[in-house]
């Protein structure tokens, strides 16, 4: 392979590389058709562009500097990884933090949704009520309210038939934003600012771990199973002389 062929073959492994990190750090729904389909493009392209810029002959004979092919492609590997584990821990430590900073959110929502359809519930408020204390913050006074709630509602079948539709009527709004607040409160939200950097930290650096062996074991697949079945496949065109 000439120098044009080599830049042509790495632009295409490049971009199959950039396209599978956008697929799977879309947050939402990856769709590995597209990423398919852009791979097989991909592909079509690097492998035109391979034969067009292959070497004819020529009626002179030109005197070239020697290519160590193997050297150059440990370089580009080596620098193609360590791209490849920048943008891993890029996109890992974006997606923790855009995670948190979602949960929340949807927790504060989940709060404000609370406390809003307790001041819709017609007063008095029952005695057996989980009462505030002075050394309590809003956050865990709501989620002991929500439990409340929630066990009062799982008890229902030990009250009176009347007992238990009062309780759905007033209190039914409460039940389920209760339910939504426990739910809210996940993993992303117990960890306090300390977990989150160590967690942030932990999982940069498997990140470029798995991003800088990943080239390479790309890079050994091509070396000693892909190119050599290739050769062993396409030397079967060719007449034997002897």
């Amino acid at each position: 392979m000439n120098r044009k062929q080599i830049i042509s073959m790495w632009c295409g492994i490049v971009a199959i590389v950039f396209f599978g990190f956008v697929t799977i750090a879309d947050p939402y729904r990856p769709e590995y058709g597209r990423l398919a389909v852009c791979v097989f493009i991909t592909a079509l392209i690097t492998g035109g562009l391979i034969y067009t810029f292959k070497d004819r002959k020529r009626p002179e004979v030109e005197t070239r500097k020697p290519v160590n092919l193997k050297r150059g492609f440990r370089r580009i590997t080596l620098l193609l990884a360590i791209v490849t584990a920048v943008i891993c821990v890029c996109i890992a430590v974006e997606s923790a933090r855009y995670k948190r900073i979602r949960s929340q959110n949807h927790l504060s929502y989940c709060e404000r949704e609370l406390v809003k359809k307790i001041k819709e519930i017609p007063k008095p408020i029952p005695d057996d009520w989980p009462s505030w204390s002075s050394e309590e913050v809003v956050s865990d006074y709501l989620q002991k309210l929500s439990r409340f709630l929630l066990q009062k509602q799982a008890n229902l079948h030990l009250l009176t038939t009347d007992e238990a539709k009062n309780f759905r009527d007033k209190y039914g709004s409460c039940v389920e934003k209760a339910r939504s607040l426990l739910g809210a409160y996940n993993f992303w939200v117990k960890l306090s600012t300390k977990q989150v950097i160590g967690l942030l930290v932990l999982i940069g650096l498997g990140c470029a771990i798995a991003g800088f062996c990943g080239i390479w074991a790309i890079y050994g697949l091509l070396r000693w199973a892909i190119i050599p079945i290739v050769r062993w496949a396409t030397t079967g065109f060719h007449i034997d002389t002897q």
